[in-house]
């Protein structure tokens, strides 16, 4: 179930982000770009049944979060993390993203939030995005 879904959303951000910000799936190791940049995560947080029995392999709800990390340079303010956020919320706001073997993935709003300034010096923003996914 869940590689499914991970498969959809890294196929859809490499086909659809925009190249106005590097972005790394999980971490960029050691290659921090000089400007600024971005990294993303998928987060599971819990599986529910949609449906009453034991043999229920299928009818499952899942939640989850689409995590970016947004790495600003300190010269730009918010204006790099604000045109990064909005460049999630055109790909992710309330999109329905069907995976390869049926199930559906349902985004919702993203959300911009300031972390703080990380130990390199660079000023961090996240932007999630909540997600579902239904195995029907």
């Amino acid at each position: 179930m869940y590689e499914p879904t991970r498969l959809a959303i890294y196929e859809y951000i490499a086909a659809n982000m925009p190249p106005d910000y590097p972005i790394f799936a999980d971490n960029q190791g050691n290659r921090q770009p000089a400007g600024a940049f971005a990294r993303y995560s998928i987060r599971p947080i819990n599986t529910v049944s949609m449906s009453v029995g034991s043999q229920n392999a299928k009818y499952r709800r899942t939640t989850a979060l689409l995590w970016f990390q947004f790495f600003g340079l300190e010269s730009n303010g918010v204006i790099d993390a604000m045109k990064f956020a909005d460049i999630v919320t055109n790909l992710f706001d309330e999109k329905w993203l069907p995976t390869n073997d049926g199930m559906m993935i349902r985004f919702q709003r993203a959300e911009l939030t300031y972390i703080g300034i990380e130990p390199s010096g660079r000023p961090q923003w996240r932007v999630t995005v909540r997600y579902q996914v239904d195995d029907l």
